[in-house]
């Protein structure tokens, strides 16, 4: 019997290419772990957590930790993440933490429409071919 593990990993992810609350320069192999959230986060959560103290860590499991879950769904929401979502798609695997799950087999993205006249970039409502293309099973 196969024990341990995650069958659907639930992500979003940030303006920065955060997913879970693996900030930039976060390891490709980290684990579960508490992590310094980045500036660019704080900034974001900020608009949500109006008037109230927000945190400065969080607990978040690693990128190598997502890595091993059997499939990946993210979720990502607003316009400003279009660069973000173009970085996962195009960018090599690196320190931009999105762009790891071009190594996962399984992942499903998804986008609210964008307005009219977004970048086509902004367009990713699917998974997009080329991030299947690149993964590896």
């Amino acid at each position: 019997m196969d024990e341990g593990g995650s069958n659907i990993q639930l992500l979003g992810m940030g303006r920065n290419g955060h997913i879970g609350f693996n900030e930039p320069t976060s390891s490709l192999a980290s684990r579960t772990r508490i992590k310094t959230l980045a500036e660019r986060t704080l900034t974001d959560n900020a608009l949500l957590q109006r008037g109230e103290t927000q945190p400065v860590l969080a607990v978040t499991m690693g990128i190598g930790t997502i890595l091993e879950a059997k499939r990946i769904l993210i979720q990502i929401t607003g316009e400003k993440k279009a660069e973000a979502v173009r970085r996962v798609v195009e960018a090599r695997p690196s320190f931009f933490p999105g762009s790891a799950l071009q190594l996962h087999a399984h992942v499903e993205a998804a986008r609210r429409p964008p307005r009219r006249g977004a970048p086509a970039h902004a367009r990713l409502l699917r998974p997009d071919p080329r991030l299947r293309a690149r993964a590896r099973p």
